[in-house]
């Protein structure tokens, strides 16, 4: 039996809608940290599951907010393949 294989990787070009809502009031201050800490790691290549951790850490750590206190959520707005790249192609067995 023979078996062929392609390796193709996708470069996908995305939008991700990532939302934190507070459950309680907090200062301007406050706010005004947590939107500059997610601009300086937008800024710095996080992706969104990488973000939505960061910004964990930050509000659970740094500024000792609990889970109960806010909620985070991400969502793909558009998606689209921005190129496609064969990177092997092999026959396997016999």
């Amino acid at each position: 039996m023979k078996k062929i294989v392609a390796h193709v990787r996708e470069k996908v070009e995305s939008m991700h809608t990532f939302e934190i809502t507070l459950l309680k009031d907090f200062d301007e201050d406050f706010l005004n940290g947590l939107y500059d800490e997610l601009e300086e790691k937008a800024n710095d290549g996080y992706g969104s599951a990488d973000l939505k951790y960061a910004i964990e850490d930050y509000l659970e750590e740094e500024l000792e907010i609990g889970k109960e206190e806010y909620r985070i959520s991400t969502h793909i707005d558009e998606a689209c393949y921005v190129e496609n790249e064969l990177e092997g192609l092999y026959t396997v067995g016999d």
